[in-house]
């Protein structure tokens, strides 16, 4: 699955955690799922549910998909005023999910 032309997309520069230095990406949030570009890759898809840290501090937002070594970690900056708004989102969809996924059980 790959964003849409409608899907928000927020752009700024993103850093992995001891990576070689920031580089430009997007964020895009789809429906389901949300798209971490970074410096043109292929992004990666993520479902909200898999979102385990989303933190931000000093206009420097954090998403990790777990809170061990090794798990998938983004440093968004550069992302303006909105990387509060984009991590207000992030929690707010992976709540959502995450709760339809309890009445599902």
């Amino acid at each position: 699955m790959s964003p849409d032309a409608s899907s928000p997309t927020y752009a700024g520069e993103i850093r992995v955690p001891g990576g070689a230095g920031a580089v430009p990406g997007t964020i895009t949030l789809g429906e389901e799922t949300l798209f971490v570009a970074a410096d043109g890759s292929s992004p990666r898809t993520l479902g909200y549910r898999d979102l385990a840290v989303l933190a931000i501090t000093d206009q420097v937002g954090f998403i990790a998909t777990d809170a061990a070594p090794g798990a998938d970690r983004w440093l968004l900056e550069r992302f303006g005023a909105a990387v509060g708004p984009l991590i207000a989102t992030l929690r707010e969809r992976r709540l959502r999910q995450r709760l339809a996924d309890a009445l599902v059980e």
